[in-house]
């Protein structure tokens, strides 16, 4: 029996386990929100997250008013209840709306419209908790690897993170400064959201394991691990992506944060994916990055939070494509009222077997208000 035969049973067999606990019918503490039945409580939240973007392709600039990819616009309707002291029940829908954002940005076009009369929906899931025995979602939510090059442990990480969340639809020109067919994205390697169903264990110790099958027949195995030895806080994950026999491709993929007491932090992130499925033959492809930042407080409005760090990918966004990230920035939360403010920069350089191109270069300033 091979490793994706093993995770599919597995997630079943957890899921059994699971919800298998005895049932009765005590209603849950309803709260400030009143639901259509008042046995669950009902909280509503959600955030707005608006820049102002500058893109420069080497040869032609353009401004334009975008919702931050990192961290979009959206909101959320979460219902909670108790079966019994040890199992509840939660519902959450939670759906993104994210008119023109910042990964569709380019210098030829600023996104306008995107996403304009169009909810995209996150996660629409039903979560089963038995605090013994851990729980079980049903529906469109997080794979179980979902985070796992993403263990920040800074606050600067939506201006500087794993991911070009403000340049990945940009065109790379070349040399001669005419635009090819690469784009300026440096891909992480982590999973996303699907309908499916997912199992996370009880945290032990600070570690926890996850796993899902969704309808795009992946099966993902992640371990977490949060805890504190001395003045040193971490955070790690370590994953297995990978789809069906013949078709899909296998990743592994992780990352460590770093972060002491003194407000130094790093993050180290590292990934290779097996191009193996179905009409796949070319070499393996791989990412690596690491970020060093530092927390403080230099005011009375909040922290803030400073933040560089620098990648690179090989052969994974195409055979033969080598892609580099530098980012960096700067943010200060507003702890009066959630906000955060933040500015930044992300600079990507290209290289292919046949072609060097010019860089490509994103600033960013703007804020995060959560409500």
């Amino acid at each position: 029996m091979n490793i994706k035969t093993t995770l599919k049973t597995s997630v079943a067999a957890a899921a059994l386990f699971a919800v298998a606990a005895p049932v009765a019918t005590s209603p849950a503490t309803a709260g400030a929100i009143t639901g259509g039945q008042d046995k669950m409580s009902v909280s509503v939240s959600g955030q707005v997250n608006k820049e102002i973007l500058y893109h420069n392709d080497g040869q032609q600039g353009q401004t334009a008013i975008v919702d931050n990819a990192a961290s979009n616009t959206r909101w959320r309707i979460v219902a909670q209840g108790n079966v019994t002291e040890s199992v509840s029940v939660e519902s959450r829908l939670e759906t993104s709306l994210s008119s023109s954002p910042s990964s569709a940005a380019t210098t030829t076009n600023k996104s306008r419209g995107t996403g304009q009369n169009n909810f995209t929906i996150r996660v629409a899931h039903i979560k089963f908790t038995n605090k013994a025995l851990g729980s079980v979602t049903l529906g469109q939510t997080w794979e179980a690897t979902d985070g796992i090059q993403f263990q920040d442990q800074d606050g600067a990480w939506m201006v500087a993170e794993a991911f070009s969340d403000h340049t990945s639809s940009g065109v790379m020109r070349n040399a001669a400064g005419a635009t090819t067919g690469t784009t300026a994205t440096w891909s992480s390697i982590d999973g996303g959201r699907d309908d499916g169903i997912r199992y996370d264990s009880p945290t032990f110790g600070g570690l926890r394991i996850a796993t899902s099958y969704t309808n795009g027949d992946e099966f993902h195995l992640a371990a977490f691990y949060g805890g504190s030895v001395g003045g040193l806080s971490v955070g790690a994950a370590l994953g297995y992506l990978g789809g069906s026999d013949d078709v899909s491709n296998d990743s592994l993929a992780g990352s460590i944060g770093l972060a002491h007491d003194s407000g130094v932090s790093v993050l180290l992130v590292a990934g290779e994916t097996n191009f193996d499925g179905a009409g796949v033959a070319r070499a393996d492809g791989g990412n690596i990055y690491g970020k060093i930042a530092y927390d403080t407080s230099l005011s009375d409005l909040g922290g803030t939070s400073f933040a560089i760090g620098y990648g690179e990918t090989s052969d994974l966004a195409a055979a033969g494509t080598d892609i580099s990230m530098l980012n960096f920035g700067v943010a200060q939360s507003v702890s009066a009222i959630g906000a955060t403010m933040y500015a930044g920069a992300t600079n990507i350089g290209a290289d292919t077997t046949a072609t060097n191109f010019d860089d490509y270069w994103a600033a960013y300033v703007g804020a995060r208000v959560r409500f």
